[in-house]
């Protein structure tokens, strides 16, 4: 991505706490690798890299290989927007709501149809598993 004069190689994340030790190691070495390759390319336009944290408030972070923006920072980044990171967020957390809701009614109802279906193949009519059918349906010989 090109902005104000600068090349960004960019690393999206899910969040600020992504990594342990050796991945991160591995990501400096990339963006290290990255620039390299860019410079000796001919590119004359300078050259930075930042790690995109999807969600989180940590403050920015500039270290020796790269810059690190989390949450809103990192959407307006990308994006030029103040608000992209909140015009995001809410409706997905509100389709995901609705989602879930669809969801949990749909897994009850095939809760309750396969619990229907093995009452009626599996237990005896006073409700007792029949261990025998589930043994036989288990381990018993295939008929060819």
């Amino acid at each position: 991505m090109d902005k104000d004069g600068i090349h960004y190689i960019t690393s999206v994340k899910s969040g600020p706490n992504w990594s342990n030790s050796s991945s991160m190691a591995k990501l400096k070495q990339n963006f290290m690798k990255a620039q390299r390759i860019y410079r000796t390319s001919g590119n004359k336009v300078p050259c930075e890299a930042v790690e995109g944290c999807c969600y989180g408030n940590k403050a920015s972070q500039r270290n020796a290989t790269h810059t690190t923006l989390c949450g809103q920072q990192f959407w307006e980044f990308i994006s030029g927007s103040g608000t992209l990171y909140a015009d995001i967020i809410e409706p997905i957390g509100t389709d995901a709501h609705e989602k879930n809701r669809q969801y949990q009614a749909e897994y009850d109802r095939m809760i309750t149809k396969f619990t229907i279906e093995f009452a009626k193949k599996y237990c005896t009519r006073y409700g007792d598993i029949n261990w025998n059918d589930i043994i036989k349906l288990n381990s018993g010989a295939k008929k060819k």
